[in-house]
């Protein structure tokens, strides 16, 4: 991809972004995205708590998703 370069050394990644294809607050979030990830690595989580998670929202949604898309009800 043009405007985006990674470049490998022993110790680092280096990763050099061209501002005029990506603002900065979308790459604050992108890494945060990353630490998160990271965090979730370094506990030793596996999928199934992404899958709980996922159980967790649909189950919210099932049961408020009514009074949010019909407000006046």
């Amino acid at each position: 991809m043009e405007g985006i370069t990674l470049k490998s050394t022993r110790q680092e990644l280096v990763l050099t972004i061209d501002k005029t294809i990506v603002g900065q607050d979308f790459i604050l979030r992108f890494l945060d995205l990353i630490e998160i990830e990271y965090l979730i690595e370094k506990l030793g989580f596996d999928n199934s708590v992404e899958e709980t998670g996922e159980l967790i929202v649909q189950s919210w949604w099932d049961k408020n998703k009514g009074w949010l898309l019909n407000p006046n009800r």
